[in-house]
């Protein structure tokens, strides 16, 4: 939706030549939200019924709601010093890359031996809010330098209408899952929805 508007007209304080640049810019940060917004969801949704399911202590789900709180409190002032360190591609990346990659532990969570796997999903949910509070600091500067003043409260709040909505899909999507078929592998689970 923001892409046609900047596809229309011009985009003022842009030069012609950054136009383009700043269209594929706007097309990719909208991208990325509209898939980061899946996995976000579902975990959201879902990770204390999975904890549960795997046999947590009610110690451990308080672990696993607060533990992102208080990653979110503390650990934004040491990354803002990182970023203003040493600011780059990397610093934006390396968080990013960390938090996408701990979806595939949670995925396989449920083939380790039963005792440690609350363990392994507290610890993967910690580091996991560790390297988005990272990101997200690190976000921030990347929106300003990308983005031209004038377009950049369109282009967040279209990233935050994509992150809502394919949350959301994802959330009725993988409890329909759930609830059609609660004890079988999920290959299987997809065969037998009825809309």
């Amino acid at each position: 939706m923001v892409n046609r508007r900047l596809a229309r007209r011009p985009v003022p304080g842009v030069e012609a030549s950054a136009y383009e640049t700043t269209t594929h810019n706007v097309r990719m940060l909208c991208y990325e939200a509209a898939w980061a917004g899946i996995p976000a969801g579902v975990l959201a949704g879902f990770l204390a019924i999975f904890a549960l399911r795997l046999g947590a202590t009610p110690f451990e789900i308080g672990l696993l709601t607060t533990g992102p709180a208080v990653a979110g409190i503390i650990f934004p002032i040491p990354a803002a010093r990182l970023v203003s360190r040493m600011w780059g591609k990397r610093v934006v990346i390396v968080p990013l890359a960390i938090y996408r990659m701990l979806f595939a532990v949670l995925m396989c969570i449920a083939w380790l031996p039963a005792p440690s796997r609350v363990v392994v999903l507290v610890a993967a949910v910690g580091v996991l809010s560790v390297a988005l509070a990272f990101f997200n600091t690190a976000f921030v500067p990347l929106v300003a330098k990308v983005l031209p003043q004038d377009i950049r409260a369109r282009v967040i709040s279209a990233r935050s209408t994509l992150v809502g909505l394919t949350s959301t899909a994802a959330i009725l999507i993988a409890g329909k899952c759930w609830i059609s078929c609660p004890s079988r592998p999920t290959s299987r689970c997809f065969s037998r929805l009825r809309w």
